[in-house]
């Protein structure tokens, strides 16, 4: 085709914080490719997803030869770090703290962090988990969580422990995304006779 244009350079701007890499895995395009005007929207509406920006735009400049198109992307990065605080109270657990953090885009590569507490008196529960959305550079999500929970009954004579950890795989295409995930636990339950229960489940 006579007409036809090519990318010659992909050029990202306004990302201070966010890789390079983190935004050129999302576009469905490469330098060298034919320029395809519906792939540089599906792309610019994968970058709207990921949630690390507050605006992108993009415009395409003609470069030294004719059939080549440079494609500019701007972005404008926004705040992808939360922190939660709370404390309540109930006949039940008396005074109650919980605390969560998370960060979807962790030190600007694209992971997630997050880290949730629930603090009382008779019961606390701990997680802490990552995600790596492009595991070894591919449209594959690892994820990983590790959790603990302790319960005390009312009269302190029953005590139980949960603890144990969890994996997720997701495989991701342009339309969906499949995951799946196994989790693995072992509990112990401890009376006042000293006597005990432990199982485990997979």
């Amino acid at each position: 085709k006579g007409d036809e244009k090519y990318v010659n350079r992909i050029i990202i701007a306004g990302n201070t914080r966010t890789d390079d890499n983190v935004i050129r895995r999302e576009l469905s395009f490469f330098e060298g490719d034919a320029f395809n005007r519906s792939e540089l929207l599906l792309s610019i509406k994968s970058l709207k997803r990921l949630g690390y920006f507050e605006s992108i735009t993009y415009r395409t400049e003609h470069a030294a030869q004719n059939n080549l198109l440079d494609v500019i992307i701007k972005v404008k990065e926004t705040n992808t770090g939360s922190v939660s605080f709370g404390a309540g109270y109930s006949s039940l657990n008396n005074t109650t703290f919980t605390f969560g953090l998370k960060e979807t885009n962790f030190l600007g590569e694209g992971k997630e962090v997050r880290l949730e507490a629930n603090l009382s008196e008779k019961n606390s529960t701990y997680n802490i988990g990552v995600t790596e959305p492009y595991f070894l550079d591919r449209h594959l999500s690892l994820s990983g969580d590790l959790f603990n929970e302790e319960n005390e009954n009312n009269t302190g004579d029953i005590k139980s422990s949960i603890s144990g950890l969890s994996f997720g795989l997701g495989f991701k295409n342009k339309s969906y995304m499949q995951s799946f995930k196994y989790k693995f636990s072992t509990s112990e339950t401890t009376t006042s006779s000293t006597s005990s229960s432990a199982s485990v489940t997979g």
